[in-house]
């Protein structure tokens, strides 16, 4: 393990600049108006914020998030990251203000928080011609029991249950009982979602547009079906829907 010390002053100077390259590579990868200075061409962010800060809470994560806040006339949902040690914000969630939940809220919506700590392993392109040979890098995963009651008894109540973003429904599918509830959980997973699969908990989710070849793609054709995604992905492309992190959403109902 190598140490470097750096002088106080070095040290905010770094962490200023390493934000700034999170930022503009966020933003040209988003497809915002607000663009990043002239350079090589980014890399996507989920990679510029592991080669920068690492897992995990940093100084750096969170003057990233302060200068997004300041170019970006949506503000980020920061209080999504409170946990956070995964390469890559949740990024459906961020689709979410604070006056969205609480309109939720007033209108009967319940939240249930679940944690999936996302590895670069979920972003890694699909390339076995079998699914089922294809290997996904484990990741940390915690569902409390309240988080259990609160799906649990939405699901014995018949209520429409809404996974917001692929990794909410891949930690929720990865924690089913016999029974086809939602079971505490606190450990590692590698679930990987492909056609075809039975859903046991999520009735509708939330999610961003994904790349090609993708895992996260393959999920949404094993909840929607192949041919409505396809359809609805063709209308985007039409459309300029923007995709990846920081682009648009879809409901799928």
């Amino acid at each position: 393990m190598r140490m470097i010390l750096m002088p106080d002053f070095e040290l905010k100077v770094f962490q200023a600049d390493a934000a700034k390259t999170i930022v503009d590579r966020y933003a040209f990868f988003a497809g915002h108006p607000y663009r990043p200075s002239k350079g090589p061409k980014p890399r996507p962010f989920f990679q510029a914020l592991s080669a920068l800060t690492g897992a995990g809470k940093t100084p750096v994560l969170a003057q990233a998030v302060t200068l997004l806040r300041s170019h970006f006339s949506s503000e980020p949902i920061i209080f999504w990251m409170s946990k956070a040690k995964s390469v890559v914000a949740p990024t459906a969630g961020l689709h979410f203000s604070k006056h969205l939940l609480k309109r939720l809220e007033i209108k009967g919506a319940k939240f249930a928080e679940v944690t999936l700590h996302v590895g670069l392993g979920t972003f890694n392109p699909v390339e076995v011609e079998d699914l089922s040979k294809h290997k996904m890098d484990s990741e940390e995963l915690k569902i409390t029991q309240e988080a259990c009651d609160i799906v649990n008894e939405a699901k014995a109540n018949k209520k429409r249950i809404c996974a917001v973003g692929t990794t909410s429904m891949r930690a929720i599918e990865s924690s089913v009982s016999s029974q086809n509830t939602l079971n505490p959980y606190d450990g590692w997973t590698n679930k990987f979602i492909f056609p075809p699969h039975d859903f046991s908990i999520a009735t509708c989710m939330i999610t961003n547009f994904h790349t090609p070849k993708s895992t996260l793609l393959m999920m949404i054709s094993a909840f929607c079906g192949h041919d409505l995604m396809r359809k609805v992905y063709d209308e985007a492309i039409k459309e300029g829907y923007k995709f990846y992190s920081y682009g648009d959403a879809m409901l799928i109902l």
